[in-house]
């Protein structure tokens, strides 16, 4: 069985195993159904389990012999998040999380023997973050965020969003400044619908400038599926699939979301 036919049946598996009680938020930067700004006076908290694979081959030339070469890269990450909204409508966000990244590279000639390599990393990472409403107006809720990537790098994000029930669409422009040089201009947008009591859908894209150095565009596509698991409608638990691609670089995701919040 080939690596996509893998990652299509592990995509229904975890679909199927969702559908029964889950609700939620995708953990794309855009988030239609639910903004970073919540009620004042409220907590939010979630976690997150993502799984993406990126594979590469293709045939090259060692010497006079043309030799088959393959790559896959295997990436998990877990993440855990929290926030609190003020009486200013200020929302204060900590997000912890980590990775482990394995790479798999291969070499096959006609006539020179097979060889294979391997080679795991792992990264803990952090995010801080505030955000803030600008005026009053609900339909529109325009935002400001400031995001500092630990260990180096700061974000400002102006948002806002157009609420029209049961849909809402929703866009953002961000600007990242790491310290150690380099800057990122990304745009993003997103769409939403509640479809029901239970079940919410939603779409983000965004596109990454790099603009110092400058690097090939960076694009991302997120579909998503959120069931919500109580009669408050406080907690739920989502399936995503995501689709990303830098340069000639084509990677797909899926992923486990769980988000709650409450005074």
């Amino acid at each position: 069985m080939s690596w996509w036919s893998r990652l299509q049946h592990l995509t229904y598996l975890l679909l199927v195993l969702s559908c029964p009680a889950l609700p939620v938020r995708a953990q794309s930067l855009v988030d239609p159904l639910r903004p970073w700004t919540e009620a004042p006076g409220t907590y939010a908290y979630g976690l997150a389990l993502d799984y993406q694979l990126m594979g590469d081959a293709g045939w090259q030339l060692a010497g006079d012999e043309p030799v088959r070469y393959t790559l896959r890269e295997h990436l998990g990450a877990i993440s855990l998040a929290q926030s609190y909204t003020d009486a200013r409508r200020r929302t204060w966000r900590l997000e912890l999380g980590s990775e482990l990244l394995l790479r798999e590279e291969g070499w096959a000639g006609r006539v020179s023997a097979a060889s294979f390599g391997r080679e795991r990393t792992a990264r803990a990472w952090a995010r801080l973050g505030v955000a803030q409403r600008l005026g009053t107006a609900e339909r529109w809720q325009p935002r400001l965020e400031v995001l500092y990537h630990l260990p180096s790098a700061l974000e400002l994000r102006l948002g806002g969003s157009w609420l029209r029930d049961p849909a809402v669409v929703m866009g953002a422009l961000a600007y990242a400044v790491p310290v150690a040089g380099g800057t990122t201009v990304a745009l993003e947008a997103g769409a939403g619908l509640v479809a029901n009591e239970v079940l919410s859908l939603s779409a983000g894209f965004r596109l990454g400038l790099p603009l110092s150095p400058f690097t090939p565009p960076q694009a991302s596509l997120s579909l998503r599926a959120g069931f919500v698991t109580d009669a408050a409608g406080s907690e739920e638990v989502a399936w995503k699939w995501t689709v990303q691609l830098s340069g000639q670089e084509v990677a797909t995701g899926v992923g486990l979301e769980w988000r709650g919040a409450g005074p």
